[in-house]
Order: C-alpha cells, then sequence, then structure tokens
C-alpha cells in the first residue's frame, strides 16, 4: 500500500475488503459489473513462475487515458509486452520502490527486448497528478515508462478492470492534507493486450525480467 504502512494496510484490506474501499466502489457503482474483481485477489493462485507471481485469464482489457501528449490506451501498445503499474506521484515508498525495480528490470534488457516492452503508469489520484505531471514522474525513473491519468470516474473503470485496490486517506497534519492507500502490483500484459500474470510487491528486477521474457517468446 502507499501510505507509508503497506504491510498493516495490506493486511486490513485483506480482512475487511469492504472498508477503505467506499471511494472506488461508489465510482464503481456506475459502471455495473466487475464489482467482484476487487475481491477476488484472496483467490489467486500461486504460478509456477515465480513465488509471488498470479497467473489471471478473464482480466484486464484496453483502456484510454491522458498522457503529457495527448489520449494514449493500450491498443497503441500491441506487438509489445506491456507493465502496468497503479500508484501516485506522492507515494513516499511503495511507488518509488516499485518503478525501482521496473528501471532495474528494463535496465538488465537488450538493447532489442528494450523496444519491444513499455511501462505505464497510472495515477489513482487525478485530483492532483496531471497528465503532464504522472507522465513526468514515470520519466524521472525511466524512459521506458510512461504516465498517464484521466477523471476520477476514468481511473476508476480502469482499476475495476484489473482488480486494483485503492483509497483516498485524510491525513489532516500532513501538508499533503490526504495520501492514497493502494494495492502495489505489476500488470504484465501479452503483445495481444491480454493480462497475463500480476507480480505482487517485492518481486526482484530479475524476477521482473523473467517475466518479460516468457511473453516476449510468445512472439509478435
Amino acid at each position: 500500500m502507499g501510505t507509508g504502512h503497506p504491510d498493516e494496510s495490506h493486511e486490513n484490506a485483506v480482512k475487511n475488503p469492504r472498508k477503505g474501499l467506499l471511494y472506488p466502489l461508489l465510482l464503481v457503482l456506475a459502471f455495473g459489473g466487475g464489482i467482484g474483481l476487487a475481491w477476488s485477489w484472496q483467490t489467486w493462485q500461486r504460478s509456477a513462475g515465480t513465488e509471488n507471481a498470479v497467473v489471471v485469464s478473464g482480466r484486464g482489457g484496453d483502456f484510454e487515458l491522458e498522457s503529457g501528449t495527448g489520449s494514449f490506451g493500450l491498443a497503441d501498445l500491441r506487438g509489445k509486452v506491456v507493465l502496468l503499474y497503479f500508484g501516485f506521484t506522492s507515494c513516499p515508498d511503495v511507488c518509488p520502490t516499485t518503478l525501482g525495480n521496473l528501471r532495474a528490470a528494463f535496465e538488465r534488457l537488450t538493447p532489442q527486448e528494450q523496444t519491444q516492452v513499455q511501462g505505464l503508469f497510472i495515477s489513482i489520484d487525478p485530483e492532483r497528478d496531471t497528465p503532464e505531471k504522472a507522465d513526468a514522474y514515470a520519466h524521472f525513473f525511466h524512459a521506458g515508462l510512461r504516465g498517464l491519468s484521466g477523471t476520477p470516474e476514468q481511473i476508476a473503470k480502469v482499476a475495476v478492470q484489473y482488480g486494483v485496490l485503492y483509497r483516498k486517506v485524510e491525513t489532516p497534519d500532513s501538508a499533503l492534507n490526504y495520501a492514497m492507500d493502494h494495492s502495489s502490483v505489476i500488470y504484465v500484459i501479452d503483445r495481444q493486450g491480454h493480462l497475463q500474470q500480476k507480480l505482487q510487491h517485492g518481486e526482484t528486477p530479475d524476477e521482473i525480467v523473467a517475466a518479460i521474457r516468457r511473453y516476449l517468446g510468445q512472439g509478435g
């Protein structure tokens, strides 16, 4: 989770998933269906690939949000393996750690492999993170990362598609006034745009590379 106490927040979310999900849930209701995605993370099965990896089916899908240069969608990346991550630019620890691991993973790829991979960072804090800010934040970590944002409703819709858990947490004693508590998962999407694997927080750069190469090997 992204508020500085990831283990405690993650544990509370698992024990009582409805608590703290009111903000995204209210938005999700407008779209109908898919609410079960938010709860289904407790039943994910571990894959044989890496200890914390999760293989999924029937989730994910195309979306279109705003980048620093205009509308941008997952369909624009057909033919590439996509590493998708949801976070926010004011995140104190979890997001920088994960994006740093993505950077290290990208740097382990050959130049040819790097041209076939794209990292996407979607902000779950559109109130503060404009598309330009999200994109600049992603690029700070690596040129192969692109940042996206949108309206709260747009973000909530994509979050439902990918089973993302997040909530706004008021912090009146902080200069930021609030933080975003969120699940920390890297979503691995194959060349055809299908969500194939979820890498949980704590995956090493080498494990991320292994996942990338698994789907690069499927061909274009």
